[in-house]
């Protein structure tokens, strides 16, 4: 029995195209800014008797690692410290319609009729806050100005990385001459 190689699934595969199209990008919007800066090595393509994106594609920005993913209960508690009104309206909504479903089990149907009224208008206060603290944080975000391309973010931080390289470059020289001296 022949062994099979193992391809990686279809979100694999769609994720190394783009960060193969992402690098062959940048590497031109490198070269046509004067070639001053630090490209990526040129990917070659894998030949035509193995399947297409089947060898790893070189990674070159490990060292910028996204944030560790949040449990439910972190990013629950972080969005209601956020707004706080929401939650507290949720909480409002479910225990009004608990008390109109007790009510209405026990037979009491006038009481239950008014528990679902104010169901009602518990739950439209919450969609209110909902949608005004969804626009206040909408507003909040356009004040910070248009937001950074990942080309830019890419070229910025090669640059920051260069003068970084440079400044060290600087100083062991400068350590060098006193040496010297």
């Amino acid at each position: 029995m022949a062994s099979q190689v193992k391809r990686p699934g279809p979100k694999a595969e769609v994720r190394q195209r783009m960060c193969l199209v992402v690098s062959l990008h940048v590497a031109s919007v490198g070269e046509s800014c004067g070639g001053g800066l630090a490209l990526p090595p040129r990917h070659h393509l894998p030949p035509s008797s193995s399947p297409p994106f089947s060898h790893p594609l070189p990674r070159h920005h490990d060292h910028h690692k996204p944030p560790a993913p949040q449990t439910f209960t972190q990013r629950l508690f972080r969005k209601s410290f956020k707004d706080p009104l929401v939650p507290i309206g949720c909480l409002l909504t479910g225990g009004v319609l608990g008390g109109g479903l007790y009510t209405l089990y026990t037979g009491q149907a006038g009481l239950s009729q008014k528990f679902m009224r104010a169901r009602i208008l518990a739950q439209g206060v919450t969609v209110v806050v909902l949608c005004t603290g969804t626009v206040l944080m909408g507003n909040e975000a356009m004040k910070g100005g248009p937001r950074e391309t990942l080309e830019q973010k890419m070229l910025r931080e090669r640059m920051e990385d260069r003068q970084h390289k440079q400044a060290a470059a600087a100083v062991a020289a400068a350590a060098a001459a006193t040496k010297a001296s």
